[in-house]
């Protein structure tokens, strides 16, 4: 039996790493630029960025490629998850999506809300209980 909180906190970590992958690959794209090739022909074995630009591009492909496959599985896992978000109560969507998926704390959802912190986290509180609900009936199909 999954926990919901979780699952949820687990979309969020996912997300937060593809963000982490695609700066890094922009780092590297950025550093590309500043590595210039050997104007002679003549490769010298001692020579430290002999291959540092094959080097580089090379690993921004492969880097691309896990980044995309890394991405088509987090859609598919987040699509599940606001799927499942369908089948409870909007206002408790709501407040799931805030917090799990937008990341805004207890006082934000607050002012979204129109509440107090403590009426945001009591609400918070029966929305994952009503989430876990659907997970665990979608898990007994």
């Amino acid at each position: 039996m999954i926990d919901a909180k979780e699952y949820l906190e687990s979309i969020r970590k996912a997300e937060l790493r593809l963000q982490m992958r695609r700066q890094q690959l922009q780092t590297l794209k950025d550093r590309l630029g500043c590595i210039t090739p050997a104007m002679d022909q003549e490769l010298v074995s001692h020579t430290r960025n002999v291959s540092a630009m094959a080097d580089s591009i090379a690993l921004i492909l492969d880097m691309e490629k896990e980044i995309d496959q890394e991405t088509k599985a987090f859609i598919l896992v987040k699509n599940r998850a606001l799927s499942l978000m369908n089948l409870i109560a909007p206002e408790y969507s709501a407040i799931l999506i805030e917090r799990f998926f937008e990341a805004k704390t207890f006082p934000e959802i607050g002012k979204i809300l129109f509440v107090t912190e403590r009426q945001a986290q009591r609400r918070l509180k029966d929305a994952v209980a009503a989430y876990q609900r659907v997970l665990n009936e979608s898990e007994a199909e």
